[in-house]
Order: structure tokens, then sequence, then C-alpha cells
């Protein structure tokens, strides 16, 4: 009701009653220039497009569910113990998660041959290049993975290690990669592990577009692993909350 209000105060507003400080102050006095012919056209043109970008950052930042933050809740203990009745996995079970709707859950999946034990969590289909809609409650996909061989489920990966190919910067889960972004060493949780952003899908793997880190503890490593969105360091704070909640 309010947005017809305002659309009608609008339209009910003359030419002459400028508001100071508008942006629809602002419209009408470069389209009362142009229509004077005070102004050359491409620079009116111009500053129609700037009042255009604006207005297009203002609804962003000013809509509920950018400014609203992430709420994480109790992973349900029924599925925290279908986490952890997989051994191997028990580590890299998280008693914290994003709060979603609902989940659609797979796991624990055993692949014996290939060293590796995954658990999947999802909630909506992620966005590949807009990785800004992938922010929750939107989307979610949390993937676990533990044993002697992990990267196997991505492509064979080895352990990324502690060296850094880049800082982690917001902007980087837009861009399509080949390879992994590699952020070095992190102590999250009582682990210390490397902390990666995968490469994009289908070269990632079921990982392809995640945040990630993965530790190491005697043979065995493990992986949290969370679908990656914009702000990208939003996204590493709330992977850090998960990877803390498993210790």
């Amino acid at each position: 009701m309010e947005e017809v209000a305002d659309r009608r105060g609008l339209a009910r507003r003359r030419p002459d009653d400028r508001v100071e400080g508008s942006l629809f102050a602002d419209f009408e006095h470069a389209r009362r220039l142009c229509d004077g012919s005070t102004l050359p056209v491409m620079r009116v043109a111009a500053l129609v497009c700037a009042l255009l970008v604006c207005l297009s950052a203002s609804a962003s930042t000013s809509s509920p569910a950018t400014r609203r933050p992430i709420v994480m809740s109790p992973l349900p203990a029924r599925l925290l113990a279908r986490c952890r009745s997989a051994y191997v996995l028990r580590p890299a079970c998280p008693r914290l998660i994003p709060k979603v709707r609902r989940l659609v859950v797979s796991g624990p999946t055993r692949a014996r041959a290939a060293g590796f034990t995954s658990f999947d969590l999802e909630h909506g289909a992620p966005h590949a290049r807009r990785t800004s809609l992938n922010r929750p409650p939107r989307v979610l996909h949390l993937t676990l993975v533990a044993g002697t061989h992990p990267g196997n489920l991505f492509g064979g990966m080895s352990y990324p290690g502690s060296k850094a190919t880049g800082k982690l910067r917001n902007g980087q889960s837009t861009r399509k990669r080949q390879k992994p972004l590699r952020y070095g060493t992190r102590r999250w949780g009582g682990h210390r592990g490397s902390l990666f952003l995968a490469p994009s899908y289908p070269n990632g793997g079921q990982i392809g577009g995640h945040l990630t880190f993965w530790w190491r503890k005697g043979r065995h490593g493990y992986v949290v692993s969370l679908h990656a969105w914009e702000p990208l360091t939003e996204c590493s704070r709330v992977l850090r909350k998960i990877v803390a909640s498993t210790s």
C-alpha cells in the first residue's frame, strides 16, 4: 500500500514542485534542462544514466534480504546424528549452519575405493554468475568430505597447502575459474587448514564454485565446503562459524 501511495503522490506532483535533495528532483531538473535545450544532449544523457545507476544501487542496498544478517541455527539433531553415523566424517560434522526453510540431504555416501565419504545439505538452486543470489536463506549448499583422499570427490585435487595465490576479496566468486584460488592457511575452530575458492563448475566437480576449508589430522583430510556468494567476505565469515562448530 505504501508503494502505491508513493507512486500516486509522484503522479500528482507538478513539474515545478521540486523536492530539494531527492532523486526525483534531480531527474525533473535534468528533464527541464533537456526540454529547454540548455545543456548538450550528451551531457543530459550522461546525467540521466548516472541517476539510473543511483536508483539501482539504492534499491539493492535497501533490500531487506541484503540488509538482514544471515541467521545461524543448530543442525537438527537427526541430521547431526546422520552425519556422524559415518565415523570418518564425525570431525567435520557441524552443529551450526545458516538457517534455511528446508533441506535436501544426501549421504553419508561412502566411496571406499576412492578414499572418501561425503555428506551434502542443499536448499535452492545456485546461480553461476549472479552469485549474490546464492546468499542464504535463498540458497545453501554445504558439502562435507572426509577420508584419506577427500580430493578425489572433486577431480583428484591434492591438499592445497599453505601457499596463497591471491587475497580473498569481494567479487571473486563472480568470475569463471579453471583453477582454485588459494588463500593460504587459516586457523578456524582449532583446525589449522587451507582456505580456497574452488574452480567454477564443472571443473570444480561437486564443490564447483564453493569456498572451501580443508584441514588434515593424521592420515585423514577433512573438507567443509560452502557454495560461495557475494559479498565473499561475508561468505568467509559464515564458513568460519560452520567450521568452528565442528570442534
